[in-house]
């Protein structure tokens, strides 16, 4: 059975939120990277909630202030579309 998105409930959710494990689609999860060490990051996913709370994602607090959002942005949404596109390509074959 597939697991819709606990956010919207209109779509087949493809992850869970790393802070609240909501399961999320496409269009409802937000990332979020992380600098781990001076040369590591990580990817984390998040629900809405969770990416605009500074408890949970204090990098988020940094987007604005850095002047990146827009950059942010445009990568989240390559991403989006990268992973619609496997989809469709996974469909097909």
């Amino acid at each position: 059975m597939k697991r819709m998105c606990e956010v919207c409930s209109k779509r087949e959710a493809v992850i869970l939120c790393d802070a609240c494990g909501k399961a999320l689609c496409s269009k409802c999860y937000e990332f979020e990277v992380w600098g781990v060490e001076r040369t590591d990051f990580i990817i984390k996913h998040f629900c809405s909630a969770c990416k605009e709370d500074p408890d949970i994602n204090p990098w988020g607090a940094f987007d604005k202030a850095a002047g990146i959002e827009e950059l942010i942005d445009n990568v989240r949404n390559i991403m989006k579309q990268t992973d619609h596109e496997e989809k469709r390509l996974l469909k097909a074959m």
